[in-house]
Parts: structure tokens; sequence; C-alpha cells
């Protein structure tokens, strides 16, 4: 049996975890990076998390300006998903306010109610009910305009991206 040594290669592996919907770029990109798939794990049910397995040669070229670009790359992804968060986040927090509000109003309404102040208990109950029922809609104009505004961020992020894989591409 002959010892050959020339064709060993020295692998170093990586398990990435990310979110369903950022699989695809993961494994589009992370063999820019010098990283060959292996496999990837089912998600678990219930679970919106997958884990990616990559393995790459240990004496590749310009492994350092690689894993820099790499870890460029991951902070990016987390800006978007950070971004992706944003447009809901201050919707959310206005509408749940103008929910929490009208109930406390409606709630108000009650105790005039049932201390015989009727005229007090229709001016609690009427915006009570409009800031519960506005609630939504509120939601929706809100969600829309930063949705919008936060798409814009999210391409140029993306953008980035690419640019950052083409010179990993580069240099392998």
């Amino acid at each position: 049996m002959e010892n050959n040594t020339d064709n060993y290669i020295g692998y170093e592996y990586i398990n990435v975890k990310v979110l369903n919907k950022m699989e695809s770029l993961y494994r589009d990109n992370y063999p820019c990076f010098g990283w060959i798939f292996e496999k990837v794990s089912a998600p678990l049910q219930g679970v919106p998390i997958v884990e990616i397995r990559y393995k790459r040669n240990r004496k590749i070229r310009s492994r350092m300006e690689l894993t820099r670009l790499q870890h460029q790359f991951d902070f990016y992804v987390k800006e978007i998903l950070r971004l992706e968060k944003s447009k809901t986040s201050l919707a959310t927090s206005i509408s749940l306010t103008m929910g929490i509000t009208g109930t406390a109003l409606i709630n108000l309404s009650w105790l005039a109610y049932f201390n015989n102040m009727i005229w007090q208990c229709i001016v609690l109950a009427v915006p009570g009910f409009a800031g519960i029922v506005m609630a939504y809609y509120c939601f929706k104009k809100i969600r829309a305009g930063k949705t919008e505004a936060v798409n814009i961020l999210i391409e140029k992020k993306y953008d980035d991206i690419y640019k950052i894989c083409e010179k990993a591409h580069a240099l392998l």
C-alpha cells in the first residue's frame, strides 16, 4: 500500500444556524467564501431555524480575508433581519397603545354606568370603541409607510452583500 500524503486535504467545518427564509441566501453565497455545502438539517416542527453544515480547505488562499468578508456578510444579514422586524415594531406599539387606551376607556364607562352616570358613560364609551377599532387601521397605515421606507434600505443591504460575495469569489 502506497502512502500518498500529497492528495490529503484537511478541512475545517462550520455549522450555521439560520432562519428558514434565509437558507437559500446562505446556501448560494457561503461558497463564495470557500465553503463547500455538506447538508442541511430538517427543521423541527414549529421552529423556524435550520442548521447548514459546510466544510472548507484549511489551506485555502486568503483565508483571513475570506473570514473577514464572511463576518461582514453575516453582519449585513443580521441588519436585514433587524430591518424586517422594524417594519412592524412602531405600528405594533402605537396600535397596542390605542387598543389598551380604548379598553381602559370602555372599562371606565362601565364604572360610570354602574354609578348611574349615563352621560359620562357615553362620553367614555364612544372614544373607547373608536380607539379599539382605529387601532387596526392605524397599524395598517403605519406599517405600509414604514415598509416602503425600509424596503429601500433592505435592497441596499442586499447590494452590499452581493458586492462582498463578489470580492470573496475573486479571492478564490
